[in-house]
């Protein structure tokens, strides 16, 4: 088993340790989300804390995570700690563990400080009417962390947060595995295959879209039409690929 600590948390260390044993049944838990990945909060101490378990790993995975490839709970720990450093809110890191099983990786998990802020999906609930000023707040965000070269690469609505905060939005970012920076602004390209991962209406794409050209000094126009191309067919291939790995699964 590796664990990697963030040093103002060593007071944890004897609980994060026993997180693989106990994950199952932590009873005084919370679980957020159970799908491919299981994500549950905890009370230790004074604290609230949360816990990913990356549990779905095919075989490749396993061993390309246990002898190649840094793991998603390792890469999730730096990268967060690296969007703090930028000046981008994510959840306080607290821990990464990796468990091994003959030098495969068997699972892993991150944990981090609880936080209350929101998740974006507001934009998909029928019958609630999303703020302008909202969208308008979120593409000013999202152009601000492209400036700096910052490439999420899992940019969806459970994956930006936001709160209000008196008389503006605050917004921050979670599921950071994926994340590339860049040591420049993106290119018109990643901005794209950043932003198609966004999946409101097209209504409400079209006028984030238009607010982030307005921001950025991008022909609005251009960069709106491109973008829903773009959406539509990262649409089309991700449809297939799920498609072909559920019948491979069968």
């Amino acid at each position: 088993m590796k664990i990697v600590i963030n040093p103002n948390y060593l007071l944890y260390n004897d609980f994060i340790a026993s997180i693989p044993a106990a994950f199952s049944n932590l009873t005084s838990a919370t679980t957020l989300h159970e799908a491919r990945n299981i994500v549950k909060s905890v009370s230790v101490g004074d604290r609230r804390l949360v816990i990913k378990y990356y549990s779905s790993l095919s075989l490749v995975n396993r061993v390309a995570y246990g002898r190649v490839r840094q793991s998603k709970s390792m890469r999730a720990y730096q990268n967060a700690h690296r969007l703090l450093t930028l000046g981008v809110n994510t959840p306080q890191p607290v821990a990464a563990v990796d468990c091994y099983e003959r030098g495969l990786l068997r699972g892993c998990y991150f944990v981090s400080e609880y936080s209350d802020f929101q998740p974006m999906t507001i934009v998909n609930e029928q019958g609630k009417r999303v703020d302008g000023e909202l969208l308008e707040a979120l593409a000013h965000f999202i152009a601000h962390i492209h400036q700096l070269g910052i490439q999420h690469n899992d940019l969806n609505v459970a994956n930006v947060r936001y709160r209000r905060s008196g008389e503006e939005y605050e917004f921050e970012l979670i599921d950071n595995n994926r994340i590339r920076f860049y040591d420049r602004a993106l290119t018109e390209r990643e901005r794209f295959n950043d932003l198609r991962h966004f999946s409101c209406d097209t209504a409400q794409f079209v006028y984030m879209l238009e607010c982030y050209a307005r921001l950025t000094g991008i022909d609005m126009d251009r960069f709106a039409a491109k973008g829903l191309l773009s959406r539509a067919m990262y649409g089309l291939r991700f449809g297939f690929r799920r498609k072909m790995k559920s019948r491979l699964r069968r």
